[in-house]
C-alpha cells in the first residue's frame, strides 16, 4: 500500500458519516477532524472558557467528560438508531428502557451517563480507517 493510500481518507465519510452497528443500536458518526471542520469549530468555542484550566491540568474529569460530550454531540454524533422488533428506529433507548428522540440534549446526557460509551465513540471518531472507503468496502465483504 502505497503512502497516499495509507493516509488518505474518504472527505465524505468524515462529514457524512458511516454508521457503527453495536448490534441493538447503531451511531453514525462523523470524523473528529480531517474533513471535519466543524469538530474544530465546536471544539474550540466549548473549550474557549477553559483553555487556561486546561493548560493547567486543572480540569475535573467531570468537567472534561461534560465538554466532550457536547462536542462531540454538536459535531460527530449525527444520528442514533436503536432496534425496536428487530428494526433500527431514530431513537435512544434511556436508562428506562423506553425510547427517546436523538436531540443533542438526549445524546449529550446519554454520553455523560455512559463514559466508556464516550470513549469508544471518541476511539471510533479518531480512527482513520473507519473514514477510507476501500477499507469499509472490505470490512463489508464487498472486495
Amino acid at each position: 500500500m502505497s503512502l497516499y493510500s495509507t493516509f488518505t481518507s474518504d472527505k465524505e465519510l468524515e462529514t457524512k458519516g458511516v454508521a457503527i452497528d453495536y448490534g441493538d443500536f447503531e451511531i453514525v458518526l462523523a470524523r473528529a477532524g480531517g474533513a471535519n471542520h466543524n469538530f474544530a469549530k465546536v471544539a474550540n468555542a466549548k473549550i474557549k472558557p477553559y483553555r487556561r484550566m486546561m493548560e493547567a491540568g486543572t480540569v475535573p474529569p467531570e468537567l472534561d467528560n461534560k465538554l466532550t460530550a457536547e462536542i462531540y454531540a454538536h459535531s460527530v454524533v449525527l444520528g442514533w438508531r436503536t432496534k425496536v422488533d428487530g428494526e433500527f428506529v431514530e431513537g435512544i433507548e434511556g436508562p428506562d428502557g423506553e425510547l427517546i428522540p436523538p436531540t443533542r440534549e438526549n445524546i449529550i446526557k446519554t454520553l455523560i451517563d455512559l463514559p466508556d460509551l464516550l470513549a469508544e465513540i471518541v476511539r471510533q471518531a479518531q480512527d482513520l480507517a473507519l473514514f477510507k472507503e476501500e477499507e469499509r468496502e472490505e470490512d463489508l465483504g464487498n472486495s
